[in-house]
């Protein structure tokens, strides 16, 4: 379990990766690097085990039932899925087949589905069956055949938990194939391998936003294959064969099938399926199964923290610790570090940036070397630059601007979305394809980055450039704050206001919060950066993908005038 300082380190480069990857498919890809590790646990879900040799059979007698059913080679499937053993079986066997696997969001409303599926031009629809009701009112174009396998959580669980699970809590449906069945009418049939490229799209993952409002993006078997790779560099570890991670990020998130899953399986890490979150399973199962890696949201350390587990027992066995989808509140990082410190583990908690745009994470803090405050450096192989927003141009170091980034996880593009295309990835004068990202950053003259804001967050206030991130950083560290999301809304003269929504704890005194903010704020921050207005709220409005709605927000302060 060395930690090598050298391999993340060496690899960084200052000029653009060269066909370093493997230009195959996610499967062949997991065949090879799996071929040693037969017997060692693949895929856990509530306590009943999968091995690398059981897994591929599930996914190859999942391939041979896609071609019963007429799939085959460029063609679309749609998958509706928490995170099950039969959604990976059904994602790889798609992948050995050239297939492309439409990954949606369960939370997506009917007509959510009906555009996602008929925009891809998919007629097979991999559903759990708690999710097929979604679809069933459905009303498909004229002439548009859908064809449904429908997943039962019992078919992967322990015989008498399967039968605890049928009595109590499955999903009856005469709609559709029956997981087994559609198994079954694949035996006569011979496995078929593509043998695909690296520049074959793998995927089509949707963008979280802040708007509630996601584009279908493009992803190849090369980004996640890379993916891969550069995840075994940033762990620092010579070999994690045998090691487990908890799997709590969704199949249907870039991190969670990239990273949780792909990544994970790639490098002979058994990953534990995490369907539902349950802060108190999550955490039994963390200490009885001593998981040695953790990837979750900043929600889900507040949550597992919380249990009583973390005040009584060791947990020294924790070598990676990743928090990603959100910014992480300074509070929260403290707290876990001080009791990772406490335990002995031989890590901290680790902050990083990424979007599904360039798959998963692309810039982390390293292991052998954390700066406060900053999202780490980019990972091997990926480049950074920041220009003016709205520009090619590349600021000075240090300089706020928006950041661009290139290497072989970015996106092949947004699903018949040109416009949008042609806007994200832009060719620049050194010949490189960007991505523009959206995000403020700055970077420092060692290469560490600092997320500013969502540009599209960024509003002025009398002439100056306000970044909520700032304001929310301070008004985090002050007791009884929750959660805070500082907006702006339209104001005479001045042009915007700053509006500060705070989600109190349980109990906690408004008035004193609010008196300890502003006291916070007046003395950390720029008189025109003062919160205007202190907003309590039960809980903060969400998007589909769990992110913090701003525009609801904004909309909040008009109606609350």
């Amino acid at each position: 379990m060395q930690r090598n300082k050298t391999v993340w380190y060496e690899h960084q480069k200052k000029e653009l990766w060269k066909d370093t990857y493997p230009e195959t498919s996610m499967y062949a890809y997991l065949k090879e690097t799996a071929a040693k590790r037969g017997g060692l646990m693949a895929l856990t879900l509530e306590g009943k085990a999968c091995t690398f040799e059981e897994m591929f059979r599930g996914i190859e007698a999942c391939n041979k039932a896609f071609q019963a059913i007429g799939v085959k080679k460029g063609d679309m499937v749609t998958i509706i899925s928490p995170n099950l053993p039969q959604a990976v079986y059904a994602f790889y066997a798609l992948n050995a087949m050239g297939a492309v696997a439409n990954m949606l969001h369960p939370a997506l409303s009917p007509a959510e589905f009906r555009a996602a599926v008929v925009n891809t031009d998919s007629h097979v629809i991999v559903v759990l069956d708690i999710l097929q009701s979604k679809l069933s009112g459905i009303d498909w174009p004229q002439d548009y055949p859908v064809t449904q396998i429908v997943m039962h959580v019992s078919d992967a669980l322990s015989p008498l938990k399967k039968v605890l699970y049928r009595c109590l809590k499955e999903k009856k449906t005469g709609v559709g194939t029956d997981w087994n069945r559609f198994l079954k009418n694949g035996a006569p049939y011979s496995f078929l391998d593509a043998h695909g490229t690296g520049d074959d799209t793998a995927v089509i993952m949707y963008s979280g936003g802040t708007t509630g409002e996601s584009k279908g993006i493009k992803l190849s078997n090369r980004n996640f294959n890379a993916l891969a790779i550069q995840s075994y560099d940033t762990m620092g570890i010579d070999d994690v064969s045998g090691m487990k991670v908890l799997d709590i990020l969704p199949v249907f998130h870039g991190t969670g099938l990239g990273v949780c899953i792909h990544s994970m399986l790639c490098n002979g890490i058994g990953v534990f399926l995490i369907p539902l979150f349950n802060a108190e399973k999550c955490t039994k199962l963390i200490f009885k199964q001593k998981i040695e890696f953790l990837f979750g949201v900043p929600a889900f350390y507040d949550a597992i923290l919380r249990q009583p587990e973390f005040d009584e027992l060791d947990c020294s066995f924790l070598q990676v610790i990743g928090s990603c989808g959100d910014v992480l509140p300074d509070k929260t990082r403290k707290k876990i570090n001080a009791y990772l410190q406490k335990s002995g583990a031989p890590c901290t908690i680790t902050n990083g940036y990424g979007m599904t745009e360039c798959t998963a994470g692309c810039c982390y803090e390293p292991y052998y070397g954390k700066k406060e405050g900053t999202s780490g450096i980019m990972v091997p192989d990926m480049l950074c630059k920041i220009v003016e927003p709205g520009t090619q141009i590349e600021v000075p170091v240090g300089e706020v601007g928006e950041l661009c980034i290139a290497g072989p996880t970015l996106m092949q593009g947004y699903y018949r979305n040109e416009e949008a295309t042609k806007k994200a990835l832009q060719v620049h004068d050194d010949g490189i394809t960007w991505l523009h990202s959206g995000d403020a950053f700055s970077v420092d003259e060692e290469g560490f980055l600092t997320f500013r804001q969502r540009l599209d967050r960024m509003f002025i206030v009398s002439g100056f450039n306000i970044y909520p991130s700032e304001i929310e950083s301070v008004v985090g560290t002050v007791p009884g704050v929750k959660q805070c999301c500082v907006v702006g809304e339209a104001a005479a003269v001045v042009g915007k206001r700053i509006v500060c929504f705070v989600v109190a704890d349980d109990g906690a005194d408004r008035e004193k919060i609010e008196r300890e903010i502003r006291a916070a704020a007046k003395g950390n921050l720029a008189e025109y950066a003062q919160p205007s207005r202190v907003v309590f709220l039960g809980e903060f409005p969400k998007t589909k993908m769990n992110k913090v709605n701003y525009h609801a927000l904004e909309a909040l302060c008009e109606e609350r005038k």
